[in-house]
């Protein structure tokens, strides 16, 4: 039984990237419920429930459920974090050639 649920998954995700692109061609960063709605990543920094499962500010999470909308906009620290790791990963990268 959870086999067929892993292939009814998979041919839906599969489904869902296929026409995530439709239209124009482009993979669209505003979700509109009217042409459906599709998985996208997003920063770590954005994921609001994270407070309840590790030691960090839940800023956030207050925000969103104060306000009721969630801001996707990553932090400044995340950012500085993935510059510098993707600076770390290009020297070791050209150390290797």
């Amino acid at each position: 039984m959870a086999e067929a649920s892993l292939v009814t998954m998979t041919a839906a995700m599969t489904a869902l990237g296929e026409s995530r692109h439709q239209g124009t061609g482009e993979r669209t960063q505003l979700v509109d419920s009217m042409r459906g709605d599709y998985p996208r990543r997003i920063d770590a920094s954005t994921m609001i429930a994270a407070p309840l499962t590790k030691a960090m500010a839940g800023d956030r999470m207050m925000a969103a459920l104060g306000t009721g909308v969630l801001d996707l906009q990553p932090t400044p620290e995340s950012l500085a974090t993935k510059a510098r790791n993707r600076g770390s990963r290009r020297k070791a990268k050209k150390a290797a050639k």
